[in-house]
């Protein structure tokens, strides 16, 4: 148990590495039978187009697990706004984190190599 909860932080760190997102583990947590639960959201006021290029990144690191691992859109409880949840299930938290970061990277390599094309390098 020990092991799932510390690649359940760091699989929250990454997400809260990305721009302007902040994820948490919801209390009511479930790590049983190889599943796991994170809820995250976006800093107040965080531009459409971070949110957009946030979970596009999301979305293209957990597409790779074939279902076991899925993103829902939900309103928060309170009322204030959107949260997302994600859900696994027969993958580590670990692997979906590593995911993430090489999504992440490509784009990042991407927009450096487009910015050095703009520079003639």
């Amino acid at each position: 148990m020990e092991r799932i909860d510390r690649e359940i932080k760091n699989l929250v760190d990454v997400l809260n590495d990305l721009p302007k997102c902040v994820a948490t583990i919801p209390a009511e947590n479930c790590v049983s039978g190889g599943e796991f639960r994170i809820s995250f959201t976006f800093r107040k006021r965080a531009p459409q187009k971070i949110i957009k290029e946030t979970l596009l990144i999301i979305t293209v690191a957990i597409r790779r697990f074939g279902g076991k691992v899925t993103i829902t859109e939900i309103k928060k409880p309170d009322g204030d706004g959107t949260m997302w949840e994600i859900r696994g299930h027969d993958v580590s938290p670990i692997e979906v984190a590593l995911g993430i970061m090489n999504v992440e990277a490509g784009v990042l390599e991407k927009e450096v190599d487009a910015l050095v094309a703009r520079r003639g390098w």
